[in-house]
């Protein structure tokens, strides 16, 4: 689970799969008093599917990127799913056709078709 910078909200990934996302709210004290679902989802690849099944679906642990995009790992058939911010809302057949590091260990994705990500 991941709770962002203001500590408003808490993004929770399930081993099968799914994105739970909480909003939190605080007393006077600072002591939290309200954890209000927001949303609860499928997690969803490069193609904009669910990632699968229950065997390809062991989500072991998050983090929020400093650009607001996530790195999801898995455990069983290890891998990364790296999820840059706004990429869920290219068309399915218009995200990534392809990708490279720079020098300066940037990763620059290439399009089929432009899209704002803001």
């Amino acid at each position: 689970m991941e709770i962002d910078r203001a500590d408003r909200a808490l993004t929770m990934l399930t081993d099968r799969g799914y994105r739970t996302e909480l909003f939190l709210d605080y007393d006077r004290k600072g002591d939290l008093s309200v954890a209000k679902l927001e949303d609860i989802a499928p997690v969803t690849g490069a193609v904009g599917r669910p990632i699968g099944d229950e065997r390809n679906s062991d989500i072991e642990a998050i983090a929020r990127m400093p650009n607001g995009g996530w790195v999801v790992a898995f455990e069983r058939n290890h891998r990364l799913l790296i999820t840059p911010p706004g990429l869920d809302r290219a068309r399915s057949n218009r995200r990534i056709e392809a990708a490279t590091e720079t020098a300066d260990k940037k990763i620059i994705l290439i399009t089929s078709r432009a899209f704002n990500l803001a």
